[in-house]
């Protein structure tokens, strides 16, 4: 006899449960076998299934469509908008209230259970609770006919965060302004997860199909409950978790802990990830491997795929996504107001008291309170150090490189936000930096962990202004990289770091060829990653300027600008960084005018965006000040320039070579308005530092020493003057060639000096030489050869041979394009005077 005839109902529940949990077209036949197994039950069987037959809810796509009842309870149903694990989703009607309403109907299997049901309604009623603009409403839970389901609030357009995120995906690249506009959703999706875990209800869903975006773009957490319905933490019958699991937190996986607020948290954290870098912080070919990667791994930093990233947002991301729940926020609220200080452009709390970044930018708008953090922040370094000291075997320095790799990176933060320079509270962070390279020669078994601490330091080194330290670190990390694990995309990532360091090196043909290589390479990656392939153009086009080639680079980044505006429309924003670029190139090009409307432009939109203090706007205004002078307004560039000056010593300190750069710039407006005694002050002091930062013969350090020798030959000290203006053209020539405008620029201002002393025959040398150089190696039409023309011209003057310097300022004029209006005007009107005097000799 079948001992299954006399199973009471909830015993049959249990045997048909594993049925209804196969895929829709596999049911029908494993019904059918229930039944031949169980004989003597196949009638009460299929009596249970009979009415979801005839609704169609165990049928799939359209053909269950049709089946369903068009109204259940109040609830007219009109055409059915979604469905997911635990069910489908109608967009209803309700008739009384005469309201659109989104319907959602629990799946048959899920039905069938007493526990499910008292779950499904259980945890509707506590969402019902919720009220707050950023959860979706519930406004009603029963059951009709069978069915059991949720009245919730109808967002228009039906567009998930997830649907923006494979927009943008499949764009392959992110507007520069689409991360302060993530910053800011967040917060209101963190603000909205505060209000229920106030109520006592912890989600255990968050993923970007359960945030909702409403047509004016605020979002709308959705879905609070169901989880617990599904309940992903429980088994299935063959003992695999149920659910998607790229967004559980590890307490969540491991299922050893009972779930706190700090889950969801995590879960926040996981999907900031991928919005931010368009990459979930997990992958895995199946879901154990995600699952384990999630318990043992730590998430890529995301600048590390998105280098527009801010740092501060990158950091509060993988703060919510800390392993361990104690080192995350303690609260959504907390999270939120991270976001909210990131975009109002204060220090964020996301780093505990002492670490170096948080303190270098608390530092900066509490100078009282930075002494205690200060005292704080030497002991974590002090314990760091005693770290690196006590490493004895292979593992203990592969675990001493981890740590130091994440002090390290906290240093190149805070050198972005201004902290840890050389005047900063730590002291030189160059002690760490050796210490650190103490441990590598313990790494020899481990290639990937002694790769990764070398090019952590070398952006240390990089961020201190010291390319020629960090490019031999970034060739041996590359080395070790390629000759381990082959050609991968982070050996690349390390060939476009080493290229930056031979342009600020100057050593532009080897950066031209390593530019060309990294650009070949983003453009051969499927899909394409636009936003890289784009930053490779960018700096192959700095390679160009520096290399005397401007208008290669003016057409590389029209190219760059032309392409993100295709890609974004007329988003100002989307191009700022090639914009940016192109200003310089302008300004190399003589083109005034176009270079001082584009400058304005990029500075106001990134004052606006970044905030006046941010690096990159600082960046912006000092090169408007450049087109100021170069417009001939000295008093406005030299006030631009003091209060650029003033904002980079406050946040980075001294000898940062950026505040450097501003010092220079000053001592050069207070030369162009005659001021010499304070230019001389000025250039000498900027001077000393740049030798003592830089070295001297860097080229930041040559056009200081070119700045300060010409202020001392206008106040007619010219022995000292002429001896620096020697060395400077010597230096630059054995290091660029006679050809490279930094070159002829020296050399201007040597034969200018000679001419001044009257040391003609010497002055008329050094022109002829460079022109000749010029006139070989890049040929009579380049704008350096019509450069030479135009010195070799003005000595042939001074030596009172008109016709000869006619001649040659004539050539120059014939070279130079009238689209270069300014540049053009200035020759023609000296050939003009040069005629007059032949006329009248």
């Amino acid at each position: 006899m079948d001992s299954s005839q006399d199973a009471p109902f909830d015993e049959l529940d249990e045997l048909l449960a594993p049925c209804l949990e196969l895929p829709e077209d596999q049911i029908e036949g494993a019904v059918e076998a229930l039944c031949r197994q169980h004989p003597a039950r196949a009638e009460a069987i299929r009596s249970r299934l009979a009415p979801l037959w005839a609704t169609g809810l165990l049928d799939s796509g359209q053909q269950g469509q049709g089946r369903l009842p068009k109204r259940l309870g109040d609830f007219q149903l009109i055409r059915q908008i979604g469905s997911g694990g635990m069910g489908v989703v109608w967009e209803s009607r309700q008739l009384s209230l005469d309201r659109p309403v989104a319907l959602k109907i629990l799946f048959p299997h899920l039905a069938l259970s007493p526990e499910s049901r008292q779950k499904f309604e259980r945890e509707a009623v506590a969402a019902g609770r919720l009220s707050h603009p950023g959860i979706v409403a519930v406004h009603d839970v029963g059951e009709d006919q069978g069915f059991h389901f949720i009245a919730q609030e109808l967002v228009a357009g039906g567009r998930t965060l997830a649907d923006l995120i494979l927009d943008r995906r499949r764009l392959g690249v992110h507007r520069p302004k689409t991360y302060q506009e993530m910053a800011g959703l967040f917060a209101e999706v963190a603000e909205a997860l505060e209000a229920a875990h106030e109520a006592g209800v912890i989600h255990r869903d968050i993923k970007p199909a359960n945030i909702l975006l409403s047509p004016d773009g605020h979002p709308k957490l959705a879905d609070f409950g169901l989880a617990k319905v599904q309940d992903a933490l429980s088994l299935s019958r063959t003992g695999h978790l149920i659910g998607t699991p790229f967004y559980m937190s590890p307490e969540q996986i491991r299922g050893r802990q009972s779930l706190d607020k700090r889950s969801d948290i995590f879960s926040l954290g996981a999907t900031l990830y991928e919005s931010l870098t368009l990459s979930r912080p997990f992958e895995g070919d199946t879901g154990q491997q995600v699952l384990d990667k999630i318990c043992l791994q730590e998430p890529i930093d995301p600048r590390k795929i998105r280098g527009r990233i801010p740092g501060d947002l990158a950091v509060i991301c993988l703060k919510a996504m800390e392993k361990r729940r104690e080192n995350r926020y303690p609260s959504a609220a907390a999270m939120a107001a991270d976001l909210r200080r990131h975009l109002n452009h204060q220090p964020i709390w996301a780093r505990p008291p002492g670490r170096i970044a948080r303190l270098g930018r608390w530092t900066r708008r509490h100078p009282v309170f930075s002494a205690t953090s200060a005292v704080a922040s030497t002991a974590f370094v002090a314990v760091l150090l005693l770290l690196l000291q006590t490493k004895r075997a292979e593992d203990e320095a592969a675990r001493a490189a981890k740590t130091t790799i994440r002090v390290l990176e906290d240093v190149v933060q805070a050198m972005a936000h201004g902290g840890a320079t050389s005047q900063g509270p730590f002291g030189d962070p160059q002690g760490l930096v050796e210490r650190a390279m103490e441990i590598t020669a313990d790494l020899a078994g481990q290639p990937a962990v002694r790769a990764r601490l070398l090019s952590t330091i070398a952006e240390v080194q990089s961020g201190l202004g010291r390319p020629g330290q960090a490019l031999p670190l970034l060739q041996q990390a590359r080395s070790l990289l390629q000759k381990n694990f082959g050609a991968t995309k982070e050996v690349y990532d390390l060939l476009e770091m080493e290229t930056l360091s031979l342009w600020q090196l100057g050593r532009y043909e080897e950066a031209k060829e390593q530019a060309l290589s990294l650009l070949a390479y983003r453009k051969s990656q499927q899909p394409l990653d636009r936003e890289k392939t784009w930053e490779a153009q960018e700096l192959l086009a700095s390679i160009y300027l520096r290399d005397g080639h401007a208008q290669e680079a003016e057409t590389l980044l029209l190219d760059i600008i032309q392409s993100q505006e295709a890609a974004f429309g007329q988003d100002a924003s989307a191009s700022l960084s090639a914009k940016h670029s192109l200003v310089r190139v302008y300004l190399s090009l003589n083109k005034r005018r176009e270079a001082y409307e584009l400058a304005v432009l990029v500075e106001q939109q990134r004052r606006q965006e970044l905030g006046p203090e941010d690096p990159a706007t600082l960046l912006s205004g000092h090169l408007l000040a450049n087109c100021l002078q170069q417009r001939g307004n000295f008093r406005r560039a030299l006030s631009l320039h003091q209060e650029i000056y003033r904002s980079r010593l406050h946040t980075l300190g001294h000898d940062h070579p950026e505040t450097l750069r501003s010092l220079h710039s000053i001592a050069q407006m207070q030369e162009k308005l005659g001021n010499l005694l304070t230019a001389e002050q000025t250039a000498d002091r900027v001077l000393t530092a740049r030798v003592r930062v830089l070295g001297k013969t860097h080229d930041d350090t040559l056009l200081s020493q070119l700045l300060y020798a010409w202020v001392l030959s206008q106040l007619d000290k010219s022995e000292e003057a002429e001896a620096r203006l020697i060395e400077t053209w010597q230096l630059r020539k054995d290091h660029y060639g006679l050809c490279h405008p930094q070159t002829l620029n020296t050399g201007y201002r040597l034969t200018s000096h000679l001419q001044k002393v009257g040391r003609l025959d010497q002055a008329l040398d050094v022109a002829q030489s460079q022109l000749l150089a010029c006139r070989q190696e890049l040929g009579d039409k380049a704008q350096a050869c019509l450069h030479a023309l135009m010195v070799l011209a003005r000595v042939e003057e001074a030596r009172g041979e008109w016709a000869t310097a006619l001649k040659h300022a004539q050539e120059a004029l014939a070279g130079t394009p009238e689209t270069q209006t300014q540049r053009w005007r200035e020759r023609q009107a000296y050939v003009s005077r040069l005629q007059e005097l032949v006329a009248d000799g």
